[in-house]
């Protein structure tokens, strides 16, 4: 789980946890550094981070070590216009691979309960 506020990241971790294992990071650079070296069944990610990468860039180191049907992503964001500029900017690599990954977007700010409903959603199937 990656934001760069811990007050999210300590609120959706404890929410998450009776289910399941929840490891956070507060950058995407740290998070690119940690699906490098472990294996996760789902990532959620902040789209605008405090560092040198983001969201998308998460969602992409993701997708290139699980392969593109196999990578779950739920991106959240407050502003969803910039996400969807970042896209148009690089047409060719994120538009192939939101087409095959397990990709859903959470418009900060948002219910807890929608936030499960969403993670029961990408985990099926």
């Amino acid at each position: 789980m990656v934001d760069d506020e811990e007050g999210i990241r300590s609120v959706v971790e404890s929410f998450l946890e009776g289910n399941f294992s929840v490891k956070t990071a507060e950058h995407a650079d740290k998070a690119i550094e940690m699906i490098r070296q472990n294996n996760y069944n789902l990532i959620i990610t902040d789209y605008q981070t405090r560092s040198s990468q983001d969201g998308l860039d998460v969602i992409l180191e993701a997708a290139k070590k699980y392969g593109t049907l196999e990578c779950r992503v739920i991106l959240m964001t407050a502003d969803p216009r910039a996400f969807f500029k970042a896209l148009s900017d690089e047409v060719e690599r994120p538009l192939q691979l939101f087409i095959k990954i397990k990709f859903r977007m959470l418009a900060k700010p948002f219910e807890l309960e929608y936030l499960r409903e969403m993670v029961d959603d990408v985990m099926k199937g």
